[in-house]
């Protein structure tokens, strides 16, 4: 058996940290241990991981907010949406029953009351002067009316004041106010 000594051991040792520091390079006896820089790289990677959470739990948190008042602008938008298509239907419902009662009118105006039961092109007490119907209202002066307060006799009247559309028209009407006068 072979039994070395101890100062041999120790030599030994020492070959073999000098060929594992050789292989190596130069030995830098301030070098921090391998364990040392391994915690330290964990640590960074925590404190990061951290960071990114609560970056995170913030930018959520903010988004959340967002979501609540943006949620909030929607609901009042629907209902602002709701009320005026209801609206919308009111009005459509309201039109729809004035032009039946306007034709109505025009119907019994028109056909009803007439001798000969048949229809006339103008109601009673207006003249057809083609291609249209009118009536003239003769007032005299204090009674006469201004621009305004004749249209809103002719409104009444579910009529408009009279709008020669042509040359042979405005001759026509000029010629029959002329007869009145």
């Amino acid at each position: 058996m072979n039994r070395r000594t101890q100062q041999e051991m120790e030599e030994i040792e020492e070959e073999e940290d000098d060929s594992v520091n050789a292989s190596r390079g130069a030995v830098d006896s301030k070098r921090t241990r391998p364990g040392r820089r391994f915690v330290l790289l964990i640590a960074v990677c925590w404190i990061v991981l951290l960071a990114i959470m609560g970056l995170r739990i913030y930018l959520t948190s903010e988004l959340s907010g967002n979501n609540a008042e943006l949620y909030s602008r929607i609901q009042e938008l629907e209902t602002r949406e709701n009320n005026l298509t209801q609206k919308i239907q009111n009005m459509t419902t309201n039109w729809n029953e004035l032009s039946i009662s306007r034709a109505q009118w025009s119907i019994d105006s028109y056909c009803l009351g007439n001798a000969d039961d048949k229809c006339q092109p103008c109601q009673k007490g207006w003249s057809l002067t083609q291609p249209s119907c009118y009536a003239y209202i003769n007032d005299q002066y204090p009674h006469q009316k201004t621009w305004e307060e004749a249209q809103g006799d002719c409104r009444g009247r579910n009529s408009d004041l009279a709008v020669a559309y042509n040359s042979d028209e405005k001759r026509l009407l000029t010629v029959t106010v002329q007869s009145l006068s």
